[in-house]
Formats: C-alpha cells, sequence, structure tokens
C-alpha cells in the first residue's frame, strides 16, 4: 500500500513539474517546429508503403463484395471514400505514433546503457 502512495507522490510531483514547465515550452517554437517537421517528413515513406498496403487489401476485399452484387463499376469511388475518410487518417495516426514511439523507446534504452538516466536523477 506505501508503494501505491509512494507512486501517486511520485506521478503527481511529475504532474505538476510538466504543468508548471508548459508555458516555458511555447518559448521554443522554432524547437517544435524542428521536431514536427522531423516527425512528418520521417513519417512519409512508411506511410506510403503502409498506406499502398491498406489500399490493396482494400482493393481485394472491395472487389470481391461488388462482383458479388455486379457492381463492379463503383469500385473506384469505393475504394477512394473509405482509403480518404476512414483507413487514411487512422493509419498514418497510429504509423506516426510507432515510428515515434519506437524512436524514443531507442533513445530511452541507449539512455539507460549509458547510465545517463541514472545521471539525471542523482543531478
Amino acid at each position: 500500500m506505501l508503494d501505491l502512495f509512494a507512486f501517486l507522490g511520485r506521478l503527481s510531483a511529475f504532474s505538476a513539474t510538466a504543468v508548471i514547465a508548459l508555458p516555458a515550452a511555447g518559448v521554443r517554437l522554432r524547437t517544435s517546429l524542428v521536431q514536427v517537421h522531423r516527425f512528418l517528413v520521417g513519417s512519409l515513406p512508411i506511410a506510403l508503403v503502409a498506406g499502398a498496403a491498406l489500399g490493396l487489401v482494400a482493393w481485394l476485399q472491395i472487389r470481391g463484395l461488388l462482383d458479388r452484387f455486379q457492381s463492379a463499376a463503383l469500385l473506384p469511388s469505393a475504394l477512394a471514400l473509405a482509403v480518404v475518410w476512414e483507413f487514411g487518417p487512422v493509419s498514418a495516426g497510429l504509423i506516426g505514433a510507432a515510428r515515434i514511439g519506437a524512436g524514443l523507446a531507442a533513445e530511452l534504452s541507449a539512455m539507460r546503457v549509458g547510465e545517463q538516466i541514472d545521471a539525471l536523477r542523482v543531478l
């Protein structure tokens, strides 16, 4: 039970520190824009490949369904609607989040190996 309270105390202290430091983050607008640019440009190739794969799978599934009802002429418009409205934003968000998460995990593990995290705790 004491471990739970200790965890909640550390979480509260971290949250308060983050909220207090939030206004100062707006001062570094250039740094934030550089990070957003790196995220968007870096995620573009993998998003294009994954989007093409999702579009191909959707095309195969929708084609079989429309052939069954003799409506194959509707395939391009149905596929465009499905990919642009439904798959596009969701898959782009998931792919971008996965790429950034993997990068952060790799950076944290490298910091752990180099004992930088322990040095930050001591500091």
